[in-house]
């Protein structure tokens, strides 16, 4: 599966899976150029991925939204927005 072209919207819904729900997975993908817009009331000191480490360059959207864009989400990642 090759990338897709840019720009793309693609709806991303996250979800909370438990432990052993994890071994009926056939295959994660990996992805590309996440943008994420969140509420977070307001700008973000430093934002990072924990997992693959590596700085995020936050741009506050508005007075109460941050967005970034994470270069590649793969099977498991975190995000930290300090404040």
């Amino acid at each position: 599966m090759g990338p897709l072209p840019a720009p793309a919207v693609v709806p991303l819904e996250l979800q909370i899976v438990e432990t052993e729900q994890l071994s009926r997975l056939q295959r994660v993908v990996s992805l590309d150029n996440v943008r994420v817009t969140l509420p977070t009331g307001g700008g973000a000191r430093r934002v990072f991925t924990l997992v693959q480490p590596r700085t995020i360059q936050p741009r506050a959207v508005n007075d109460n939204a941050l967005q970034f864009v994470s270069p590649r989400i793969g099977e498991y990642e975190a995000v930290v927005i300090e404040k």
